[in-house]
């Protein structure tokens, strides 16, 4: 029986990781309304994606209001797009950064972590605004319902990253600190 090549093999880690590019087109489709001050190629590619599967979307339902939903969404990723050109001349800010949840954080003030307000916030205000778009639009309201998932996956996946990052730092300072006084013992 021939052996496929390595590369076509379904791996565990080759699914998480579509599954992660999905979520984070998906959840490009709401973040431009959601989000300000976001890194140089955090707005690329997977941005581009979004808007033309909502263009699509659009005009293979032959939806009108999906349509209006698109020119606003257009309207709210030049507007981000600007403000974080504006804020990238002001600090420095990580490429991929995928921005400041600046709309959870004004409607929750008590809310001060970004993390927070991404894995908690945001998820339920898109439900929430999704419900109540279900009267102007059913396929707006669905599509805007359904990223609080990718938006709740990516949320949880960002926070298990930084803690693994984290305890990865906390690593190398323990076995540099040990290393260094190997060292100094030995002279």
């Amino acid at each position: 029986m021939p052996q496929k090549p390595p590369g076509d093999q379904l791996t565990f880690r080759g699914t998480f990781n579509l599954l992660c590019i999905v979520c984070d087109i998906h959840s490009r489709m709401v973040t431009p309304f959601l989000r300000a001050s976001t890194g140089s190629r955090a707005r690329g590619l997977f941005t581009f994606i979004a808007g033309a599967i909502i263009f699509y979307l659009a005009h293979a339902l032959n939806s009108e209001p999906l349509i209006k939903y698109w020119a606003a969404w257009l309207v709210a990723v030049v507007v981000q797009m600007a403000d974080s050109s504006a804020a990238n001349k002001k600090q420095v800010i990580h490429s991929q950064y995928a921005g400041c949840p600046r709309l959870a954080m004004l409607i929750c003030p008590f809310v001060k972590s970004e993390e927070t307000a991404k894995f908690a916030i945001e998820p339920f205000l898109c439900l929430g605004v999704g419900y109540g778009l279900l009267q102007w639009s059913d396929v707006v309201g669905k599509l805007v319902m359904s990223t609080a998932f990718s938006l709740m996956f990516l949320g949880n996946y960002d926070r298990h990253v930084r803690q693994r990052r984290e305890q990865e730092l906390i690593d190398a300072r323990l076995e540099g600190e040990f290393l260094s006084n190997q060292v100094r013992e030995r002279f």
